[in-house]
C-alpha cells in the first residue's frame, strides 16, 4: 500500500500515464496541463516586468509586466509549448 494511503500520488500519476507502442506517454493536453510543472518568476531589475520558465519544459518561456500578466501569458506558453510536442509526436518530460 502507498504511504499515501490508496489514493496517494503515485497511483494518480500511473493513472493518468498510458504507456504507447513506442514506450512514450499518450496522455490528452488537459492532462499534461494539470501536471504539477515547475514555474519559476525571474524579476527583470533591468528593463522592469517579469520572466517565467517551465525548468522542464526546454525553452518554454515568456515574459510580462506584472507577476499577474506574466503567470497568464506563462499558462498560454506551456499550453502552445505542449501541444507542438503531442503534434510533432516528441517526448514531453514528466514533472
Amino acid at each position: 500500500r502507498d504511504v499515501l494511503g490508496s489514493r496517494g500520488l503515485g497511483d494518480v500519476y500511473k493513472r493518468q500515464i498510458k504507456k504507447d507502442c513506442r514506450g512514450g506517454t499518450s496522455m490528452s493536453l488537459k492532462e499534461y496541463m494539470e501536471l504539477p510543472y515547475s514555474m519559476s518568476i525571474i524579476p527583470d531589475t533591468v528593463e522592469g516586468g517579469f520572466t517565467v520558465i517551465f525548468p522542464e519544459l526546454p525553452g518554454c518561456m515568456t515574459c510580462g509586466d506584472t507577476i499577474e500578466e506574466a503567470v497568464e501569458m506563462a499558462m498560454d506558453a506551456k499550453k502552445c509549448w505542449l501541444e507542438d510536442a503531442i503534434e510533432m509526436g516528441k517526448k514531453i518530460p514528466l514533472p
